[in-house]
């Protein structure tokens, strides 16, 4: 089991591989930096239901995202950010957040990007599959996946 350093070290580590592979791929840099962004909060995200070092992170990094998404009028990319951020208060520990499924499910609600008008459905994806990598750093790292 890992505390925050490791799952940090992990999604930062993951964070630099998936920017370093858009980048590679001809990405945009909005797109690399919101993979990059996605994996690193994604493999924090398990253990936001307790309150934790990585829990404090992840909700001043919402409060600043939510702050800017309403100060720019992304009003229905806030509302999402905010519905997501308020999971982690409604379960138990090591409950349904430290579970595979969840690993996947979870991340890929970004595909409703795409009919929100937020993202095209091919950055959606990318976004969900970011968010699955980062998730499963976490989980990896508190040996879920042995």
């Amino acid at each position: 089991m890992s505390n925050f350093k490791g799952h940090a070290l992990g999604g930062i580590t993951a964070a630099l591989a998936v920017g370093g592979g858009l980048w590679a791929t001809g990405h945009s840099p909005n797109i690399i930096m919101s993979g990059a962004t996605a994996t690193f909060l994604f493999s924090l995200f398990p253990d936001l239901d307790v309150k934790s070092t990585p829990s404090k992170v992840f909700y001043y990094i919402v409060f600043i995202a939510l702050s800017w998404l309403y100060y720019t009028d992304e009003h229905r990319l806030a509302h999402l950010i905010a519905m997501v951020a308020l999971i982690p208060q409604l379960v138990n520990h090591r409950g349904i957040l430290h579970s595979r499924i969840t690993s996947i499910v979870l991340p890929l609600a970004t595909v409703f990007l795409a009919p929100l008008g937020i993202a095209t459905p091919h950055d959606a994806l990318i976004l969900g599959g970011c968010g699955v990598l980062g998730y499963n750093v976490h989980l990896a790292l508190d040996r879920i996946w042995f």
